[in-house]
């Protein structure tokens, strides 16, 4: 499976986690969430930390907190679909 780095701010509520880094496409060995939403994504720490103090601080909801992880998502689909094409390719 393919996967790749993508970097960006990310914005929850009304603050901006400048350049977040995340990769997509990263396998993992077990299958105990499987069918977990987010499954093959990798955030950096920093980003996930700085996410949680600013939910304890009450400066963003934890619905804000996902919400912001919503570029990290939409290149899970991305990849999701390429390694479809691909294997219609394959198989084709």
């Amino acid at each position: 499976m393919p996967c790749w780095n993508n970097r960006q701010d990310l914005v929850a509520g009304d603050v901006a986690i400048p350049a977040a880094q995340w990769m997509v496409g990263v396998l993992y060995d077990h299958e105990t969430r499987a069918n977990a939403e987010g499954r093959g994504a990798a955030v950096e720490l920093p980003v996930v930390f700085r996410l949680l103090d600013l939910v304890e601080a009450g400066e963003i909801s934890p619905r804000e907190a996902r919400l912001s992880l919503a570029p990290v998502l939409a290149d899970l689909v991305h990849l999701d679909r390429k390694n479809a094409e691909l294997e219609c390719l394959m198989d084709g």
